[in-house]
């Protein structure tokens, strides 16, 4: 199981209603993903906001949007994770729910396919709802049954949240969610989509481009505009653009090449019959460089039909930002895998780990002694350094001792961590951020930095959330 994550924030502000017998307020939220589901629990003493994060549950819920009864079993395992937040004084028969899906779901209305099946708004709205009504009626649901909410955010929502949630904790916002010092911007990324979101100025309504991913703090509305004087909130969400998204595009990109080429019938990749990942193969350069050229030929590809076009490069150096380059918060995928590169590189520098063709450049040391704040080029050398053929023998004989393996990092993944390394890096590349240092994390002061985390900023504030018109909460 993941690490238990358990925060303490004083809050004057939020859930003051504790009830007269001392029970604390309590809710829960899903954070259905593209890959899989994970349960937030938020517990409230009048006090103290606790928010405790559980195990991750797979596949992605969008694989169920045909079989409602398989839906309401997936769910009830993952709430099945929550059931220990009674012992921090919850009243279980009151705990509130909120599922809010994200990319996975998103994908299924971008490309009006399901599973091979048509999928329309309607096919959607119905799954909701069949799945809501199942848990309202399910003898064995041990929580509040009328007090259940599901739906669908759009990327601009995902982004606001995620915003909201690094500025909050780390100080930036109070707890009437008010600007007080300089902003944090949020560089997310996850299965299938990443984005981007950080404060402009209110004048960015007059910018013709950049106002159409702009809003209000408190309205998710991409295109509002504020009637106060508080910041404008700038989105950009690239559905095709995760992390799971793009692998697949290169993987496809290869396939297809040695397809081309008429090399062997049975196994497209010649000596390598288990593995279809050509950074595998590859060293750390030429993955870069065919991972940045299945960027440059697949990011802009249907751009006349979405906004799903990569034309960021230009956006970090616009002078409508409030929020600078140096405090950008990168998290999720972003973390998890430049996180990887410091462990092994903290082992290689220090002298710990030798072998064949390791060495520590005066990069790697860079890269060791200012993480976690890391540009760019940190990361290519890593990569370079790191996945050839014969370094990568002894990074994997690590990742498969128990004792030795990166905390965040199992054997499968382990193995897309070159692809994974080089893909970031061609993301901040295009971000333009070139030898800026952002900040990767998982967390602020011991609190899990996620977005779900702003998801309850929101409603407990009751900021308005008409962003998802078309998902509103049945």
């Amino acid at each position: 199981m993941r690490k238990l994550y358990s925060m303490a924030i004083t809050a004057t502000t939020l859930f003051t209603q504790a009830s007269a017998a001392g029970e604390n307020s309590c809710m829960f939220i899903v954070d259905a993903g593209s890959t899989g589901s994970r349960l937030y629990g938020v517990i409230d003493d009048s006090q103290k906001i606790h928010m405790h994060s559980f195990k991750k549950s797979t596949p992605g819920i969008s694989t169920f949007v045909w079989d409602v009864a398989a839906a309401h079993k997936y769910l009830m395992k993952v709430l099945s994770f929550g059931k220990n937040v009674e012992k921090y004084g919850c009243d279980m028969s009151k705990m509130r729910l909120s599922v809010l899906a994200t990319a996975g779901m998103r994908s299924l209305q971008q490309n009006g396919k399901a599973h091979g099946k048509n999928w329309t708004q309607q096919h959607e709205d119905q799954f909701w709802n069949d799945l809501r009504s199942r848990l309202e009626t399910d003898e064995n649901y041990p929580y509040d049954n009328q007090q259940i909410s599901m739906r669908t955010i759009t990327g601009h929502s995902e982004g606001l949240f995620a915003l909201l949630a690094a500025n909050y904790l780390s100080g930036s916002m109070s707890d009437k969610l008010e600007m007080q010092a300089g902003s944090y911007g949020m560089l997310d990324l996850g299965g299938s989509s990443t984005q981007l979101a950080l404060f402009v100025q209110k004048d960015v309504a007059n910018n013709k481009v950049m106002s159409k991913f702009a809003s209000p703090l408190t309205n998710d509305i991409p295109g509002t505009v504020s009637e106060s004087d508080e910041p404008m909130v700038f989105v950009r969400s690239f559905p095709s653009m995760g992390m799971e998204a793009a692998f697949g595009a290169v993987q496809q990109h290869y396939l297809d090449i040695q397809k081309a080429a008429n090399q062997q019938t049975g196994s497209l990749f010649g000596s390598h019959p288990s593995d279809d990942n050509p950074c595998h193969y590859l060293n750390g350069t030429a993955c870069y460089e065919l991972v940045s050229g299945v960027f440059e030929d697949t990011s802009c590809r249907f751009e006349d039909r979405r906004q799903d076009c990569f034309n960021s490069h230009d956006i970090l150096n616009n002078k409508m930002l409030l929020t600078k380059k140096s405090r950008l918060f990168a998290i999720s995928a972003f973390f998890y895998v430049a996180d990887f590169a410091n462990w092994w590189l903290s082992q290689i520098c220090s002298g710990a780990k030798k072998g064949d063709g390791v060495r520590c450049t005066e990069a790697n040391k860079e890269y060791v002694e200012s993480y976690p704040r890391i540009t760019t080029s940190d990361l290519k050398e890593a990569a370079a350094s790191m996945c050839t053929p014969q370094v990568w023998q002894t990074v994997e004989k690590l990742t498969l001792d128990a004792d030795t393996k990166h905390q965040m990092t199992g054997k499968k993944k382990a193995l897309d961590r070159c692809f994974e390394l080089n893909y970031i890096a061609v993301l901040l590349e295009q971000y333009g951020l070139g030898s800026t240092k952002i900040l990767v994390s998982d967390e602020v002061g011991g609190v899990p930095l996620e977005w779900s985390m702003g998801a309850y900023l929101q409603e407990q504030f009751k900021l308005e959330s008409v962003g998802d018109i078309a998902r509103s909460e049945l």
